[in-house]
């Protein structure tokens, strides 16, 4: 199961991914800050820690350094073994080399013990602690102070730089010079004993200069020296190296003892064992000096600091190793610093660096916020120009502007690809719509130059049939292609792969992949449209050959009314084209597209096709009696025969006997009656504008003449005759029929056909007769107006029924589909009277009235019907103003109709010269009512 990732914004994302970013850089840098502080902090404090034990060894090579003034006393010796320096005299020389060596160096105090008990000790007055009996002067340079054996005082002398003694006093022996000073003096002994060695003690103690370190030798003279240093000097030093409460110094030897220390909590004396010291810290340094001591000889770092736990928590130590005062020995010198104090610079430089991180997150909030809201709206304005290519929305913009070269790139790749899309869609739309076959090769010319920037395109179209020569055409006009030029070849195929032409394209470099792309895409639709074009071309062309094939054999199937069917077409468009280019109000709305004139050609041509089903005799019926043949022949036959069985009658009646005038001159007069009743009947069978009721009188009463019938009138007739002859009883022969008749067999019912109009589901206003056919001859003569009965008006009526079925059962393009209504309008009426539905002016579309028009005056103006004679122009006119005034024409297109001298045009096209008689123009648009 695929798992449904959560979305989010761009904006969202960018936030959630620059915060991490930034805020997990800062938090590396300040860890890498922080360890590199703390590693400059280390190094630095490693830096520091080294000057200032290097000021604590120099310092503590100053008390080594005395061990060089033992060469001054070599001489000295030898001057006190002949001249003493106290009490009597002392030399200048003496003493200015005494404080030579006390000032260079830094003596504390100096002691001479002489074979002969006696003891010198040498002061500088800085260093003297507890005062003397009298005030020192204040220049002096040296104090010398002589001890003498089993003297109760001292003798005290002051000398300045120069060596001049200022003064000179006794002094009260100290109380623990009771006994043998040497004795007290653990270094002279020790020197005693060692003769020619300088002995060390780094721990002493004078009553004059306090705590002090010593140096003794003892020369070959017996003389012994001895030099004190004052390790408090040493011990101010190493408390002015320490800068916190915190820090520690100390000074130990190797045997793990206090020599010097300094801290807060340092208050041992020096001497002290370290694992014994009151500070717990010092304490638990113990086992790291003396590690440290097992490893002296060995390859160690003494300057790197230490980090270790002492006391619970965390220490800096730097242990470094000096020269012990005795030659060949060594001495610890250890720092101790809390690593907090030692980091505390880094640490806050850390902590700032993260302040200033937190900050930077902050600020990048809202940069991050607003630049990610700037690249979101470029790609939410990137998505929607992409959303409108989706849904196929080629609003023309600009490409959208970005600093963000990929979004740039982006967006003018869209904004192309739209164009590319919108301008191929267009051409393919523009192919697939064009359905005209000469200007889709002009549409496929300039699209192709407008989509692809060609200069210029040559196409050749192959003829359908192979014997035809192709046909190249080129745009522009004459084009011809430079010599320099680069053409692009391609092939228009068709869907079964049969080559319909090619197309070239010229340019003037060499066409890019994207440029080929699309032109053969191009040529692909090219194809198509031609394909469909042709094919649709040639479906038109054989509807249109159908279509006239129809009308045509319509017309050929009465020789009467050929050419009806092909010239009410041309009056129509003749009146909808002028329709269309007038501007009068009533026709300001009216106009028509091409399919609407293919519409309007398609119902005209095929308005009377319904016609095909209408019986022949019916349309061409010239005369009443007119069926399958004209019936005034039989009627003419019974009249002769009437007139010779009256002739036979009257010989036989007067055969063999003389005849008078009388009755011969009776029988001329019946046959003078019957020649001038049946010429009536002959003119009546011809038809009229109108028959009177006296007329009609007269036919029947003719009928009622009878002729003897001798044959069995039931012998050689069909089985439907012979049923419709069974409705009367057959005459026993001879018998006397009637001149005219209306007899049931000459009535055919209409229950003999199907009634189709059971389930038509239009509403049409023909009232069906009770027969189909009524060949009565007394029906048919009597006819009031015309040559048609009922029933046979019905039938030629019937026509635009069938019109409107035969349409509708075609399955014609919707483009196509008002035809049905349009051809079969042309015989409604303006005021609703018309048929077959009785539609209104309103209700009837403005082409069927057009073509209603043209109906009635090509039927009137025709010169090949039967049933009546030519009329000229003008009468024609005259009768079309009549049927407009009684709202069976529409008035407004019969005004245009002779405004725009349709009528004259049509008589100098097809009426003779005869019928093309004057027609004032005027008079007949005066007689229009309004």
């Amino acid at each position: 199961m695929k798992v449904q990732l959560p979305r989010v914004g761009l904006q969202t994302a960018l936030l959630c991914l620059f915060l991490p970013v930034v805020a997990g850089t800062g938090l590396t840098v300040s860890a890498v800050m922080a360890s590199r502080m703390e590693a400059m902090a280390i190094r630095g404090a490693e830096k520091e820690i080294k000057a200032k034990l290097d000021a604590v060894t120099e310092r503590w090579m100053r008390i080594r350094g005395p061990s060089k003034a033992f060469q001054y006393f070599l001489r000295l010796d030898e001057r006190l073994q002949t001249t003493p320096i106290l009490p009597s005299r002392a030399e200048v020389k003496t003493i200015k080399e005494l404080g030579k060596i006390t000032k260079d160096f830094q003596i504390k105090t100096l002691a001479a013990v002489l074979t002969n008990g006696d003891v010198y000790q040498v002061f500088t007055p800085r260093n003297i602690k507890s005062s003397f009996s009298q005030k020192i002067p204040n220049e002096t340079r040296i104090v010398i102070q002589k001890w003498t054996p089993n003297s109760p005082t001292t003798i005290v002398a002051a000398f300045d730089k120069d060596g001049v003694e200022l003064s000179r006093w006794s002094e009260a022996k100290p109380q623990h010079w009771s006994t043998t000073p040497p004795a007290n003096w653990p270094s002279i002994l020790k020197s005693k004993r060692f003769i020619g060695k300088m002995v060390a003690n780094e721990t002493g103690w004078n009553v004059r200069v306090g705590s002090m370190a010593t140096l003794s030798k003892t020369f070959e003279s017996g003389n012994t020296f001895q030099v004190g240093l004052n390790l408090e000097e040493t011990q101010n030093i190493l408390a002015s190296l320490i800068e916190s409460e915190d820090t520690k110094l100390l000074l130990s030897d190797l045997q793990g003892r206090l020599i010097l220390s300094s801290g807060a909590s340092t208050k041992d004396k020096t001497g002290t064992p370290i694992n014994q010291a009151k500070d717990k810290i010092i304490r638990d340094l113990d086992p790291i000096l003396k590690s440290h001591a097992n490893k002296l000889g060995t390859q160690q770092d003494n300057t790197k600091l230490q980090n270790v736990n002492l006391a619970g928590q965390k220490w800096f130590i730097e242990i470094s190793e000096i020269d012990s005062v005795l030659d060949g020995r060594k001495a610890l010198l250890t720092m101790v610093l809390p690593r907090d104090t030692v980091l505390a610079p880094a640490m806050a430089s850390v902590r700032q660096a993260q302040f200033i991180t937190l900050l930077l997150v902050i600020a990048v909030i809202p940069v991050t916020w607003l630049v990610s809201r700037s690249v979101t709206q470029q790609l939410q304005a990137l998505a929607k120009e992409a959303s409108k290519i989706r849904n196929f929305n080629f609003e023309r913009t600009n490409p959208i502007p970005s600093n963000i070269r990929e979004i740039e790139d982006l967006g003018g790749t869209v904004w192309a690809m739209s164009n590319t899309i919108q301008s191929f869609l267009k051409t393919s739309n523009a192919l697939a719509s064009e359905l005209d076959f000469e200007t889709l090769l002009e549409l496929i010319l300039k699209n192709s130059i407008s989509s692809s920037g060609a200069n210029g395109v040559i196409l050749t179209i192959f003829s359908a049939k192979k014997e035809g020569e192709p046909k190249t055409i080129s745009y522009p006009d004459g084009f011809v292609p430079p010599s320099h030029a680069k053409q692009l070849k391609l092939d228009l195929d068709s869907r079964k792969q049969t080559k319909q032409g090619s197309m070239a394209l010229v340019f003037d470099q060499k066409p890019t992949t994207n440029q080929i792309a699309f032109c053969q895409a191009l040529a692909s639709s090219a194809s198509v449209a031609l394909e469909n074009a042709s094919l649709l071309q040639s479906q038109k062309n054989i509807f249109d050959s159908l279509i006239r094939l129809v009308a045509g054999a319509i017309d050929a199937k009465s020789p009467y009314t050929g050419g009806h069917c092909s010239r009410v077409p041309e009056l129509t468009q003749w009146l909808a084209e002028a329709a269309c280019d007038c501007q009068e109000p009533a026709f300001s709305d009216f106009s028509m597209t091409e399919n609407d004139r293919e519409v309007l050609r398609l119902a005209s041509w095929l308005h009377d096709c319904g016609k095909i089903i209408t019986p022949e005799y019916v349309v061409d019926k010239s005369t009443k009696l007119e069926t399958i043949h004209n019936r005034i022949h039989e009627i003419r036959m019974r009249f002769e025969l009437i007139k010779s069985q009256a002739e036979a009658n009257h010989w036989k009646q007067y055969w063999g006997t003389s005849h008078t005038d009388k009755s011969r001159q009776k029988l001329d007069q019946l046959k003078r009656e019957l020649d001038n009743e049946f010429a009536f009947i002959a003119a009546c069978n011809m038809g009229g504008e109108m028959m009177s009721d006296e007329d009609v009188e007269r036919v029947q009463q003719i009928g009622q003449r009878t002729w003897v019938r001798t044959l069995d009138d039931r012998l050689g007739v069909s089985s439907a005759e012979r049923e419709r002859m069974s409705h009367e009883p057959a005459q026993a022969l001879p018998c006397d029929e009637p001149l005219l008749s209306d007899q049931s067999s000459q009535k055919i019912d209409r229950t003999e056909q199907p009634n189709t109009e059971a389930n038509d589901p239009h509403d049409f206003n023909l009232k069906t007769p009770d027969l189909l056919q009524n060949n009565g001859e007394i029906y048919n003569l009597t006819i009031r107006r015309g040559t048609l009965n009922n029933e046979e008006r019905y039938i030629i009526n019937l026509h635009i029924v069938e019109t409107i079925r035969i349409l509708e059962s075609l399955q014609l393009p919707d483009h196509l589909s008002t035809v049905p209504a349009i051809a079969g309008a042309h015989h409604e009426r303006m005021d609703g009277k018309g048929y077959p539905k009785g539609l209104k002016c309103d209700e009837m579309p403005p082409q069927a009235r057009m073509m209603a028009i043209a109906d009635v005056f090509e039927a009137l103006t025709a010169s090949d019907r039967p049933y009546k004679s030519a009329k000229p122009l003008s009468v024609v006119m005259k009768i079309m103003v009549s049927m407009v005034n009684q709202h069976h024409l529409d008035g407004d297109l019969f005004r245009l109709f002779v405004e725009k001298g349709i009528h004259h045009r049509y008589a100098n096209r097809y009426l003779t010269q005869e019928q093309r008689d004057e027609v004032d123009d005027n008079m007949i648009l005066a007689s229009i009512a309004l």
